[in-house]
């Protein structure tokens, strides 16, 4: 079910702890302080009670202006979300998007591949996080080399982690796109920006993804929005990822 909270007026101060932990460089966003202006753009919530978890999204750029978001994918349990490959292991759970942006947001559920798990175990159990990203956005592409193994086509720019017993990953990554309405060049650059947590052996992805151009403008509430992102404790209406009985 979806919660878009009554309670957070159009234009609210969004208070979010700080982060800490530098782990690798890179001219990412979520290497750099979040500006003012993030805690003064309006922001609406986001909540499921199937999968527990809740995020605020920004309702107008920094300089005021709409932003018209469309829900492409109704929230939804994990069983009942559109695959993104035919393993049918990593699925969007939901998805909003601004047309006019272009601007994506999206939240995938799954767990982790058979290359992580071998890559875990070469690693002594315990990968980077800048190695566990690559390995979750490989997973989510559909570009393959020969061998047929799945690559990712996005270059991870930088990683940073954040605090907790299960502390969230935030990253920041790039890909080739085509011609947009704000960059009609024949090659353009995407940029998204994400953050990981993790329960119960399943990984939940929130990131977005704008052209480059844009995507400076957008910056400190892009910030904001993943720094929400919680995993809450879960109530009776929570359906685990890992039962097959929920398929209906």
């Amino acid at each position: 079910m979806l919660h878009q909270s009554p309670v957070l007026p159009a234009r609210c101060h969004v208070a979010l702890p700080a982060r800490r932990s530098l782990l690798s460089g890179g001219a990412a966003l979520l290497l750099l302080p979040r500006p003012a202006q993030a805690e003064e753009a309006g922001f609406l919530e986001l909540r499921s009670a199937a999968l527990a978890y809740r995020f605020r999204y920004p309702t107008s750029t920094p300089a005021g202006v709409p932003l018209s978001w469309a829900v492409s994918r109704e929230p939804v349990k994990y069983q009942s979300a559109a695959p993104l490959s035919a393993d049918s292991r990593q699925r969007i759970v939901t998805s909003l998007a601004v047309l006019s942006g272009p601007l994506t947001l999206s939240l995938v559920v799954g767990p982790p591949s058979p290359a992580y798990l071998e890559a875990q175990t070469a690693a002594g159990g315990v990968l980077s996080p800048t190695d566990e990203v690559k390995l979750l956005l490989a997973d989510r592409a559909t570009g393959r080399v020969s061998s047929g193994q799945r690559i990712s086509l996005a270059a991870v720019e930088g990683v940073r982690v954040g605090e907790g017993p299960e502390p969230p990953i935030f990253y920041e990554a790039v890909s080739r796109g085509g011609p947009t309405a704000v960059d009609a060049k024949a090659v353009t650059y995407r940029r998204s920006a994400g953050v990981v947590r993790r329960r119960a052996g399943y990984f939940y992805t929130l990131a977005y993804a704008a052209p480059e151009a844009r995507f400076e403008e957008l910056r400190p509430l892009l910030v904001a929005s993943l720094e929400s992102f919680e995993l809450e404790a879960p109530g009776d209406e929570f359906v685990d990822p890992t039962d097959s009985f929920a398929l209906f």
